[in-house]
């Protein structure tokens, strides 16, 4: 190891957490690659409990933007926070684990919506309801 831990770094990792910082940008602002955090994660517990509660505070910082948005009047866009969302925090959002899962582990199916889109003045073919035509 190039280099001894820092105590600090806990403390550090928490506060960039609570910004909504990601994981890869705390290590950035640690200045520490993912190799010497794959060490430090392993020999120091309060480091890996620092990281744990840095993550938790990160997607509790994305997930209250709707909220703070709502109180201060700002502008909020529902469909970026929405991909950001299911980009960090996985498809649905759902953790692993949580009481949304079913028995098998499986992740839940998702809604189904139908939208009925205006008629732009174009003549369609309509929709038979039945087998489609076969030849």
């Amino acid at each position: 190891m190039s280099r001894p831990f820092e105590p600090g770094w806990c403390a550090r990792a928490v506060d960039l957490g609570r910004e909504g910082r990601s994981r890869a940008e705390i290590l950035s602002a640690l200045d520490l690659s993912s190799a010497e955090a794959t060490v430090f994660l392993a020999e120091q517990p309060e480091f890996a409990a620092a990281l744990a509660r840095a993550e938790d505070e990160a997607r509790a910082w994305w997930e209250g933007m709707p909220l703070r948005a709502l109180e201060t009047g700002g502008e909020f866009r529902a469909a970026l926070w929405g991909k950001v969302m299911s980009q960090r925090f996985g498809r649905t959002g759902h953790r692993a684990g949580s009481d949304t899962e079913g028995d098998d582990g499986d992740v839940p199916p998702r809604p189904r919506a139908r939208f009925e889109i205006p008629d732009n003045g174009r003549d369609r073919k309509l929709r038979r309801a039945g087998p489609p035509d076969e030849g």
